[in-house]
């Protein structure tokens, strides 16, 4: 690959923003990748806020699916109690309440999964 402003010479790398070849006298590094021109700089760096960003939300995700597992999870149990010490034998109501403990154990093994 060669250079996109100097086509004699070899390209060291790609501009992360515009994906240009680009030789070392045209880039400029920008921690995390390289740019070609200084519009190219803050994309980059835009770019570069956004993966960081993305990296903690990822890691943060597996402590939501659990929380809101147990939530749910306590809830379909709640429902069951509360079925059975009324004596009220509502199917619907019973199967709700499984459905709604299987949603919170589902997330709960969910969230450990993503945490590994």
């Amino acid at each position: 690959m060669k250079c996109y402003n100097h086509n004699d010479i070899d390209a060291l790398g790609t501009c992360k923003a515009c994906n240009k070849g680009v030789c070392k006298d045209c880039l400029t590094d920008v921690g995390n990748g390289i740019a070609c021109s200084k519009a190219c700089v803050e994309e980059v760096r835009d770019v570069n806020e956004l993966i960081a960003k993305n990296k903690d939300t990822y890691k943060n995700i597996s402590k939501k699916y659990i929380n809101a597992g147990f939530f749910y999870a306590g809830l379909g149990l709640l429902f069951i109690i509360l079925n059975i010490s009324f004596n009220n034998n509502n199917q619907f109501f019973f199967m709700l309440s499984f459905f709604i403990m299987a949603l919170g154990l589902y997330n709960i093994f969910t969230g450990y999964s993503k945490n590994k």
